[in-house]
């Protein structure tokens, strides 16, 4: 008998997302396994892999903010960045948890649980009137996201796209910054963290050197949850703070706050 569960998969495939992408990151030789199994609403994920391992006093912390296993790995791969982090804070939110077991040289498995809510099979023809309620009044925004995270770039996609809002995509400050000489935006997200020129900078220089978004609404949207991060982001210039993983409501309160505080274009 199959059994209905409820959960956003878009968090879901975040995860997962993260969990597949860092093992094949870390894996030269070998291969990678994924298992999923339930009991009853709970799902568990293994993605297992043969790669380069993690130490028993990295495993404590290899979820931490700007936290990386070892030196030299990270020197010959490249870091994990925040992506376990986020997933970590995503596992919480779904009622679970990410644990890693790992031996140095051997690999490494990261086993997700979520603890999710029976549902009623869904009728075909059932329209979410809700989400369709959502996507009328914000049809019309137009926005850019900045994120050098390519997993973060396709779920703001797709959850823009939920709210009915049309963005466009920055690699870097940079990116964001010669999109902004372009084009008219309602609001703009900016990570802090990223190669060539971090959210701070190019939100100085959209202020002072964007004729079409000088008056523009910067939202940083950080992973760093620390106490005072919002108020160093004021501090340079941002207009507000939305923290990851992103959710959708404080994403939609967020966007209907300031999209009427924009004056308008000089041009």
């Amino acid at each position: 008998m199959s059994i209905w569960v409820k959960c956003d998969r878009t968090r879901v495939w975040q995860v997962l997302t993260y969990l597949i992408g860092n093992a094949i990151k870390f894996t030269t030789k070998g291969g990678i396994t994924i298992k999923v199994y339930q009991s009853d609403c709970q799902i568990y994920i293994d993605v297992t892999d043969t790669g380069v391992g993690i130490s028993g006093d990295a495993q404590e912390k290899v979820f931490e903010s700007f936290t990386q296993a070892d030196t030299s790995t990270t020197r010959k791969f490249g870091g994990t960045g925040l992506g376990l982090t986020i997933s970590k804070k995503l596992a919480i939110l779904m009622g679970r948890d990410i644990t890693v077991t790992s031996t140095l040289e051997e690999g490494s498995t990261f086993s997700v649980g979520l603890a999710l809510k029976k549902a009623e099979e869904p009728k075909v023809t059932e329209n979410v009137t809700s989400e369709g309620k959502i996507v009328e009044k914000l049809n019309r925004v137009k926005g850019l996201v900045a994120d050098d995270n390519t997993v973060n770039q396709q779920v703001a996609k797709g959850m823009f796209k939920k709210l009915g809002i049309a963005i466009d995509i920055a690699n870097d400050g940079k990116e964001a910054f010669d999109l902004a000489q372009e084009t008219n935006y309602d609001i703009i997200f900016l990570d802090i963290q990223m190669p060539t020129m971090d959210g701070y900078t190019a939100t100085k220089k959209i202020k002072m050197e964007s004729l079409k978004n000088a008056s523009t609404p910067i939202i940083a949207m950080t992973a760093n949850a620390m106490q005072g991060d919002k108020e160093k982001c004021l501090e340079e210039g941002m207009d507000d703070y939305l923290s990851k993983p992103i959710q959708k409501d404080k994403l939609y309160n967020m966007v209907i706050r300031w999209k009427q505080r924009k004056r308008p274009a000089n041009t």
